[in-house]
């Protein structure tokens, strides 16, 4: 467990009960109202019960809000935590009255009573009470001791003063031993560092708080990828106090920033980012992809100065063998930041070796590079380039002594949600019931599980609306095989989210083709599965087989990707589970909807309005009134029973995909897949597979063990900001995982493998084409050419 830093006051006061009188709690004003595990605020309870026995503070009396009490309380459960109930003396606990603390109900008490009794490890019992528990507690003392003395006058104390006590004390929670202990206090609010660095600590701990207090899959990350942030945090902290006091104040921000980017990035999540205000980025006029071998052309923009033929020979499939002065390969190695899945470490990599945002927290190159690159004829030549350099808005961080963290939103919509709503939604509906259903279900129900950059990789996809190889590109590189007997009218196609051809093959085989670039559904998923329902059934009627073609994805709207693949399967497929990481908001927006749901009206509006925003017209895709309340109830549950992560739940009470009522494919369908699909994306390949309507075909390189994969991301996503001097815009976390078998950095593996060569990106990808059509023939286990 973690205490915000201002909590970390209870925590001195029970540890020096013994060496301290009554104190009073100046920097209880500074305590977030965040809410607590009920059991632990209560063993908290007894705790400050016996610690008050020992002749220590009375916390009971402090005159708190109920907020800041169950708050308080939780951080003196801390306490019991490294004390053992020997040193608290466990018959005083055992006898503390049950007083009701303000936000603490009396059955949570009793049950962390029980909790306090056997809070601590048996090798930390000391017999004698706290009077007798030796060096470590004499060594703790101290630390309190100086922690109080740095912080000055407690009743008189100032924000500054609270801040310092609350972080050395929170240090040492972190597991940080002395030399952390804050000196003498100064001009420059109590550290004696340079005030810059004091609020790039402070800036540093919030984000690290996120993913200590916010993230579900802090314990799998532990476990499976030995991901531990506390020593992450301790990493980044000593990174901070290297950034020379020499360096101009941009310069500065620029280091910080980078740090920043890499303890996100430790969480190995491609979820997990961190975005910030800036408008600096320097790009390249090509894109280069790996192999598993080399690094080759994939894209050209001919159209870019200087990139015409004759100035740029380089073709696509030409191998870049140095990238200014260094091996390809270490280049983009040194651009993935952390290590997560090998495939799709590349790509991204190789994606961010010709597209450097600062946005990101990358360095922003300016000038020129020198590359080599081998050409179809076995010769190397060299070529100079320079970097399309977009220079910072003019900027200067603004330092002061006032905090850095202003507000914290950690409920609420994922960072698509509001766009998705809004755009699906009447804003000025004339039925007051259904206008407040849609308010109510916005803030309650996340639509999006995507890569939370989707948003800048369309922008780039855009610029480039031929590069079928970025991420969300609505025309991919796929090769279809044959000739196209049918497509929509340009006018049409391009208002489609998606695009739809029916290809006829050499043998006569009519193959229909789906692409998805994502599944945002254009912003409006009602329509969109509308649209999705007739194209649905045209293929039913006209093809002997469906191509789906997700390379790229980037992820999307849950319920659109749920609806589509109702279209596909022929029995009820059931969803996977989540572990869910709740906020105290989640549990007020249930009890509304558990109230107003009880209304016939009402809950004929969230019907209407479930319809309208999650589309499920012929499913059950979507939440039915019945499930929505279900799932309510069950956020209320674990929250009263304290359970962080909760217990595996069927998110928005859809339990599972149920064939469509009117739209259905009963023919075969082959999933095209690739280390660049994400988050929805992911979860539509493991519910195909699953159901055994599909033939996943997966496409790229030949790694080490010679799988292809999806990109791993099993959860869904939330975003936080907070204002501070750093330009930090949004940190984007993972707030559910995935159970079972699980996601999250283990993917979906394909049921057969296309490698590219440096040859398919020469012709265009006719092998694939050759390999589709062998499947659309039966001939799917021939051996790849």
């Amino acid at each position: 467990m973690n205490a915000s830093r201002t909590l970390s006051f209870a925590f001195a006061a029970v540890l020096s009960a013994q060496s301290f009188g009554p104190v009073a709690h100046a920097q209880v004003a500074e305590i977030p109202a965040r809410a607590a595990h009920p059991g632990l605020a209560a063993g908290a309870f007894t705790g400050a019960s016996a610690a008050a026995a020992l002749g220590g503070p009375s916390l009971q009396s402090t005159s708190l809000g109920g907020a800041e009490s169950f708050a308080l309380t939780a951080s003196l459960a801390l306490a019991s935590a490294q004390l053992s109930p020997t040193q608290l003396g466990a018959p005083t606990i055992a006898a503390a009255p049950l007083r009701t603390l303000p936000g603490v109900e009396t059955q949570s008490l009793s049950i962390g009573r029980s909790a306090a009794l056997s809070a601590s490890p048996a090798a930390r019992t000391q017999p004698g009470g706290i009077a007798s528990a030796g060096a470590e507690t004499s060594r703790i003392s101290g630390m309190v001791s100086a922690a109080l003395s740095a912080a000055g006058s407690i009743p008189g104390a100032s924000a500054a003063g609270a801040w310092t006590l609350g972080g050395s004390l929170q240090r040492f929670l972190n597991g940080e031993r002395g030399d952390d202990a804050p000196p003498p206090a100064g001009d420059d609010g109590g550290k004696g560092q340079p005030l810059d660095q004091e609020l790039m600590q402070r800036a540093l701990t919030q984000v690290y708080e996120v993913f200590t207090g916010h993230y579900a899959p802090e314990e799998f990350k532990l476990k499976e990828r030995g991901v531990d942030f506390r020593k992450e945090y301790r990493k980044a902290k000593r990174r901070v106090k290297k950034i020379p006091a020499s360096l101009s104040p941009v310069d500065k921000l620029h280091a910080f920033q980078s740090v920043l980017a890499d303890f996100v990035a430790s969480a190995q999540d491609y979820h997990a980012t961190i975005v910030f205000y800036s408008s600096e980025q320097a790009t390249l006029p090509f894109m280069a992809l790996g192999t598993g071998d080399a690094y080759v052309i994939a894209y050209v923009d001919r159209t870019a100065p200087g990139m015409a033929e004759a100035d740029f020979p380089f073709q696509p499939g030409d191998e870049i063998v140095e990238f200014d002065g260094k091996r390809t390969a270490d280049t983009v190695k040194a651009l993935t930041r952390a290590p997560n899945m090998a495939a799709t470490d590349d790509y991204l990599g190789s994606v961010r070796l010709t597209s450097r945002p600062r946005r990101l927290g990358f360095d922003v190159p300016q000038g020129d590079l020198r590359l080599k690159i081998k050409m179809r004829d076995g010769k190397t030549h060299e070529k100079t380039l320079t970097w399309n350099y977009t220079p910072e808005l003019p900027r200067a961080p603004v330092l002061h002594g006032r905090s850095t963290l202003v507000g914290v939103n950690t409920g609420g919509d994922s960072s698509f949600g509001g766009p998705i709503a809004d755009a699906a939604v009447d804003l000025k509906p004339a039925d007051p019931a259904l206008a407040r259903a849609r308010q109510l279900l916005r803030q309650f129900v996340p639509l999006t599980w995507a890569h939370p950059n989707l948003p800048l990789f369309q922008e780039q996809a855009q610029l480039a609306s031929d590069n079928g190889h970025m991420l969300s590109a609505k025309n991919s590189f796929v090769k279809m095989p044959g000739e196209v007997v049918f497509e929509l009218p340009p006018e049409a196609a391009e208002k489609l989210p998606f695009v739809v051809r029916v290809h006829q093959t050499a043998d006569g085989k009519k193959l229909g083709y789906l692409r998805m670039p994502d599944y945002l559904a254009g912003g409006d998923a009602r329509a969109a599965s509308k649209i999705l329902e007739a194209v649905i059934k045209e293929f039913e009627k006209n093809t002997d087989a469906l191509v789906i073609d997700q390379v790229n994805n980037g992820g999307g709207n849950m319920f659109f990707m749920n609806e589509l693949a109702s279209m596909l399967v022929d029995k009820p497929v059931p969803t996977l589970k989540h572990r869910v990481i709740l906020e105290g908001g989640d549990a007020e927006l249930a009890r509304m909807i558990l109230k107003e749901a009880g209304n016939a009206v009402m809950k004929d509006a969230f019907e209407k309005a479930m319809l309208e925003l999650f589309s499920g017209r012929g499913s059950k895709a979507a939440p039915g009134v019945a499930g929505l309340i279900e799932y309510a109830k069950q956020i209320v549950e674990e929250i009263t029973a304290g359970r962080q992560p909760s217990n595996p739940l069927h998110l928005f009470g859809v339990k599972e995909v149920t064939p469509h009522a009117s739209a259905r494919y009963t023919k075969p369908v082959l999933l095209l897949v690739n280390p660049a699909n994400f988050s929805a994306a992911d979860f539509f390949a493991d519910l195909m597979k699953r159901s055994g309507r599909a033939r996943i075909l997966g496409i790229g390189p030949k790694m080490a063990d010679g799988k292809i994969r999806t990109g791993g991301a099993g959860g869904a996503v939330k975003e936080t900001s907070f204002l501070s001097q750093f330009y930090l815009k949004t940190i984007a976390y993972t707030w559910t995982i995935a159970v079972g078998p699980g996601l999250e950095n283990r993917a979906v593996e394909a049921d057969a493998e296309y490698y590219w060569t440096a040859q398919d990106f020469r012709d265009g990808f006719l092998g694939l084409a050759d390999r589709i059509s062998a499947w659309a023939s039966g001939k799917d286990a021939v051996p790849q050419g």
